[in-house]
């Protein structure tokens, strides 16, 4: 999928690779995908960034019966910056129509995430094949 006339796909990427080492880190931590499959993403317009100056947040909108949600694929920064870039990202997630956003992360974020609204309501499991 080619990016529209206008979209600034330069500057986006750019932005995401000012980050790059805390995804990198992120990721390894998770072992299954690697930066380029996110930098991928982002200029394909599968996955959207979402960056202030103290935080980031590269997340993956997906359709579903019953709705639209947002998943956050990875994520860092302080947590004042998170604050401020749900505050801002969320007219964003209003418009189309999300109905929520989701997150699977380190053990950290359980510290953090409640103070800015966020609940565990699952369990998160693997089974690894080899």
């Amino acid at each position: 999928m080619n990016a529209p006339a206008g979209f600034p796909t330069q500057r986006i990427v750019n932005s995401l690779r000012g980050w790059r080492k805390h995804i990198e880190r992120a990721l390894r931590d998770a072992d299954l995908m690697v930066y380029e499959d996110i930098e991928k993403g982002v200029v394909e317009q599968r996955m959207w960034l979402f960056d202030t100056d103290k935080a980031f947040a590269v997340v993956e909108i997906k359709d579903y019966t019953k709705g639209r949600v947002g998943h956050v694929l990875v994520a860092g920064g302080s947590v004042q910056g998170l604050a401020e870039l749900q505050e801002l990202s969320t007219p964003f997630f209003k418009e189309i129509g999300a109905r929520r956003l989701s997150m699977i992360g380190r053990q950290g974020f359980m510290k953090k995430l409640p103070a800015l609204g966020w609940k565990q309501s699952r369990i998160y499991m693997e089974f690894n094949y080899g």
